[in-house]
């Protein structure tokens, strides 16, 4: 179950990537920071936690003041 944790920057913007899905279950927690789904035009902050489910569509997303995720994926 491959685990990381990712820390973006105040102003990352993955408008250009579009809608993301995946092929496994991956779970994520938002420990600092805010995270806006510019899909669902919601704003998470620090304590979110999200379960996303195989080829469940997400983002894109931003970080104005920058965020630090904790993912855990599961590809089995």
């Amino acid at each position: 179950m491959p685990t990381r944790l990712v820390r973006r920057l105040p102003g990352p913007d993955t408008g250009t990537v579009g809608v993301i899905t995946h092929g496994h279950v991956e779970q994520v927690h938002l420990s600092e920071g805010d995270l806006v789904d510019l899909t669902l035009g919601r704003v998470f902050g620090p304590g979110h936690d999200e379960s996303r489910r195989p080829r469940m569509r997400h983002g894109p997303c931003r970080a104005p003041a920058g965020c630090t995720l904790l993912e855990i994926r599961d590809r089995a």
